[in-house]
């Protein structure tokens, strides 16, 4: 009986925990262009700081969220509206010709 009462219970931390992975697959394939970047010259080491600092920023939001309820429609749609801004700037920063000033 008591097996029948804690499994949903293991179930729902489970379930909050999995995490976001295509939002962690979209974080993953961000980091791997800005690293392709720098490699290739297209962004400078501090463009490229810049852009991995707002990464870092949506990885942080990702925490309090999980932390906070786990990660909800709403969370998720801000989570990939910002993914969605910084993957303009990276576009924007490989593309530019220009440095870090």
């Amino acid at each position: 009986m008591k097996f029948v009462i804690a499994a949903p219970l293991v179930f729902a931390c489970a379930t909050a925990s999995a995490g976001t992975p295509a939002v962690d697959a979209r974080q993953t394939r961000q980091d791997a262009r800005i690293d392709h970047g720098v490699a290739t010259g297209t962004l400078t080491r501090c463009e490229a700081n810049r852009l991995e600092n707002r990464t870092d920023r949506v990885r942080a939001r990702e925490s309090v969220y999980r932390a906070t309820g786990g990660v909800g429609p709403a969370e998720r749609r801000d989570l990939n509206r910002r993914l969605n801004s910084v993957s303009a700037d990276i576009a924007e920063q490989k593309h530019d010709g220009r440095g870090c000033f």
